[in-house]
């Protein structure tokens, strides 16, 4: 239900998404609503980032810090920068270990930073903070992959559960999120569509 730590034994962010497409079709849409995929993360990398930082500047490919599922690494890190690299959406994603009527899955877990903090928990000494409030963030990357015309259908299956102010959940880095437990998952057609041509599969039903 969770991203985890190398150790496999500490959860972090909610896994929120689930994208099927053929072959790589799945990432290609967020390359035409200007998501970049990032850097390799790596010392220059990381320079570059803490520089960007100090000075506030842009950083379009700044790194991801990795997180794991199905005992390994994200496969792909994509970003859609703000005006600052302390201010953006990114998204990590896993191709699963199995396909879906010969489509493959993917499982990404989708953020957004609004800003950067010291943390003893990686070697380049930086973090981003999270929004806690990644339903948000969820919808956003549902809207934006809509307007691609490359959706045909769309649902929500349950989760990690809910996550409340009052019982929060916590990522690797303690920053706490809240949630309605819900992942979307996003079916992609060859044929494009309008926004009232996707289908909104009867599943489970989010919260007003």
């Amino acid at each position: 239900m969770c991203t985890a730590n190398a150790a496999d034994n500490r959860l972090g962010d909610p896994l929120n998404l689930v994208i099927v497409g053929s072959g790589v079709d799945g990432i290609f849409p967020f390359i035409t609503r200007g998501w970049r995929l990032d850097e390799p993360l790596d010392f220059h990398s990381a320079l570059r980032s803490v520089r960007a930082f100090l000075f506030g500047t842009e950083y379009l490919n700044a790194p991801v810090s990795p997180l794991y599922v199905f005992g390994r690494t994200q496969d792909m890190s994509l970003q859609k920068a703000r005006d600052k690299i302390s201010l953006r959406n990114h998204l990590r994603v896993w191709l699963a270990p199995f396909t879906i009527n010969g489509q493959h899955v993917w499982v990404g877990q989708m953020s957004r930073d609004i800003g950067i903090k010291l943390t003893t928990q990686s070697w380049y000494l930086t973090t981003h903070r999270i929004s806690p409030d990644v339903d948000q963030d969820r919808y956003y990357l549902l809207q934006d992959l809509i307007l691609t015309g490359e959706v045909s259908r769309f649902g929500f299956v349950r989760g990690v559960g809910t996550s409340s102010k009052a019982n929060p959940r916590t990522n690797l880095t303690g920053d706490p999120y809240l949630t309605d437990g819900l992942r979307l998952v996003v079916f992609l057609g060859a044929k494009r569509r309008s926004l009232g041509g996707v289908d909104f599969l009867e599943w489970e039903h989010p919260p007003p």
